[in-house]
């Protein structure tokens, strides 16, 4: 992902770009509380520039770079991900936007690695001269509308801009609806499928994107996402494992649930996971499975959940 910051603009002396470099990790530091590296580290690319950089961990962030009138921001996600078939707000997309807000900024240009740190020349260009570089490349750069649908095996294109407006969309009906039911909205990305993390007199709840109810009516003290297959919260001094859909898996006062890749010839599927609880004893797999949709040659991809002699634990018919 690239972002404008015309603050960036002509700092040529490496000491003023490690300066604003430091106040940015700074600010995320303090905001998230969590960084890979305690310092903005320099690294000098082959026509002597200094481009500071530094790593952290938020959102899949593999590091944050300074260029010439922009930042570069590599994340682990394949660029794939970026796009959702059905249209509309992607998890990755809603990730995104946060990014970019915390940058200062309103848009961004979502890019391939060809376009950015293998094979985008970034060190060679300021963010004016990048841009002319993608368009005699690939063209007039298109808007990413939130009517855009890809398949899995569609071409997408290498760079585009984004406005976010589904997210902006989002963030404005959620907020109104979470405030109607007296909480609030601490954002627009989701634990699991569908809930938010929304708050109330200093304490964080668990809320529904869709119905806006409470997961639980108590507070939460922790959670944690397991690779998108399930999540843990702690609450009232138990762990308690949930389903990406909400539904109540394991309860324990024994410790903290975790997830590794379940062996994929057991269950027919490479992406299989299984999540457990060392200390309870306690086990759950989560397969993926695909079921057709209201419209022709469409799957609808869900997970389904089994205990360990194959047992299905929920309906199908309810996802």
């Amino acid at each position: 992902m690239i972002l404008r910051d015309d603050r960036l603009r002509n700092i040529n002396a490496p000491d003023e770009r490690l300066a604003r470099l430091q106040e940015i990790q700074d600010y995320l530091v303090k905001k998230y509380g969590i960084a890979n590296s305690d310092e903005a580290i320099p690294w000098t690319d082959n026509d002597g520039g200094v481009f500071p950089r530094f790593n952290f961990e938020p959102y899949g962030i593999v590091s944050i770079n300074m260029y010439d009138g922009f930042w570069e921001i590599e994340t682990a996600w394949r660029y794939s991900q970026y796009f959702d078939e059905n249209g509309g707000p992607s998890g990755l997309q809603r990730d995104f936007f946060y990014i970019a807000r915390d940058f200062g900024c309103d848009d961004a240009y979502i890019c391939s690695e060809f376009c950015a740190w293998n094979g985008g020349n970034l060190g060679m260009h300021n963010f004016d001269e990048w841009l002319d570089d993608m368009r005699s490349r690939f063209g007039e750069i298109r808007e990413l509308m939130e009517d855009t649908k890809y398949s899995y095996d569609s071409k997408f294109p290498e760079v585009f801009h984004e406005s976010f407006t589904a997210c902006k969309k989002r963030m404005a009906d959620i907020f109104k609806n979470v405030e109607a039911k007296g909480y609030k909205a601490n954002g627009i990305s989701c634990i699991g499928w569908n809930y938010l993390t929304v708050s109330k007199d200093g304490k964080v709840y668990l809320m529904h994107d869709k119905t806006f109810e409470l997961l639980i009516p108590e507070p939460i003290d922790y959670w944690m996402d397991l690779n998108r297959s399930s999540f843990e919260i702690v609450a009232n001094g138990k762990n308690i494992l949930y389903s990406c859909y909400g539904q109540k898996l394991f309860e324990t006062d024994k410790g903290h649930f975790y997830w590794e890749w379940a062996n994929h010839e057991e269950w027919k599927d490479f992406h299989a996971i299984r999540v457990h609880n060392e200390e309870s004893g306690q086990e759950v797999f989560v397969v993926n499975e695909t079921a057709p949709t209201d419209k022709p040659d469409e799957l609808y991809l869900y997970h389904c959940y089994y205990d360990a002699k194959h047992n299905l634990l929920f309906p199908k018919e309810q996802f």
